[in-house]
């Protein structure tokens, strides 16, 4: 099984306070096969807000159940274009596992 980019474009449910936090609650990706994999968002570690080559986003790291483990994943959201991308290549290991192994 071959890997993404680490870069993995992700659909994203969140929410947003009246104070205007985001909170991100779960997302789904397409893997290698092009199957659909739902994860849900136990908890979120830490926000911070930065710039990419001059591009403002905010970075989630948070904690989700993936298998029979919590996993540390982080999450980034570009505040320009509005799109969300799974940054981490840990994540990947554990998420993109074949069903046979």
């Amino acid at each position: 099984m071959t890997f993404p980019s680490h870069h993995i474009p992700i659909q994203i449910i969140s929410v947003c306070s009246t104070k205007g936090d985001m909170t991100p609650l779960r997302f789904r990706f397409e893997d290698d096969r092009h199957e659909l994999h739902t994860v849900t968002i136990s908890r979120i570690l830490s926000t911070k807000a930065t710039a990419y080559g001059g591009v403002h986003c905010l970075q989630f790291t948070c904690l989700a159940p993936v298998g029979d483990r919590e996993r540390q994943l982080t999450l980034r959201y570009n505040v320009l274009s509005h799109t969300w991308v799974l940054l981490s290549a840990e994540a990947e290991r554990h998420l993109f596992v074949p069903p046979d192994g």
